[in-house]
């Protein structure tokens, strides 16, 4: 039995077993009424407190299959209303990011292929030029760096190796710091090239240089990368250092 420790937890355990009993309809609905009762939602407009129940499915939870059928219903519902398209975006790319193995989650393969598809619909909404001006939840450097995730993930390592140079080039035109997005292309070519002495170095000079800054981001974005490389290398078959 799940057990709720909140409001919107009480919510999400309600959707969690309704999902898990079919009744996706009767999910849907009790979303609805929980965001028409609430003072106030994360994300008002036709998808009103799907963000907080899709949360505590994820991080509560661990609810993945249930939750990849509430963000493809938050989809739908954003395209049937036409926008905004900023939302829809932002739906896409959390669906990509959570469905991504690379973190280390045992995600199942229907999963990665909604995740995929998800994460190449966003890149595509966040290039568009009609929406240059639109106030995005993401940037274009991190649209691409999901689909460049999922390339990995899927062995196919020249795609993603573009996507992250791709993700690079927007990083550094922002003037943001592109450790991460070296960090990734080195990640590739150690893939793509297990006995390659300079890939090594590039991957471990990242690391190390993630390590040497200290705080809490750096050695998140520092660990992320070390699993997505344990999580691939075993993908892909490769004998695991040390």
């Amino acid at each position: 039995m799940t057990v709720a420790t909140g409001p919107w937890d009480a919510v999400a355990v309600d959707v969690l077993e309704r999902l898990r009993a079919g009744d996706e309809a009767a999910a849907w609905a009790a979303i609805d009424a929980a965001a028409a009762a609430a003072d106030e939602v994360a994300v008002p407009g036709p998808a009103a407190g799907f963000r907080e129940v899709g949360r505590t499915l994820y991080w509560s939870h661990r609810a993945l299959p249930e939750y990849v059928r509430l963000q493809q219903e938050q989809v739908r519902r954003y395209e049937e209303a036409g926008g905004p398209v900023t939302r829809l975006a932002g739906v896409l790319y959390d669906l990509a990011a959570f469905t991504w193995p690379g973190w280390g989650d045992d995600v199942r393969p229907e999963a990665e292929r909604a995740g995929r598809e998800a994460a190449c619909r966003c890149a595509e909404l966040r290039a568009d030029p009609r929406y240059a001006d639109a106030d995005f939840p993401l940037t274009a450097a991190m649209a691409h760096w999901v689909v460049g995730a999922h390339a990995l993930a899927a062995r196919e390592l020249d795609e993603a190796r573009a996507a992250f140079e791709r993700a690079r080039d927007r990083t550094c035109a922002a003037g943001a710091d592109d450790a991460l997005d070296r960090g990734y292309l080195a990640l590739a070519d150690v893939l793509a090239r297990p006995r390659d002495p300079h890939a090594e170095r590039a991957f471990e000079a990242v690391v190390a240089e993630l390590t040497d800054r200290g705080g809490e981001e750096p050695d998140f974005l520092r660990d992320q990368l070390v699993t997505a490389r344990r999580v691939f290398e075993q993908r892909l078959g490769h004998e695991l250092r040390g």
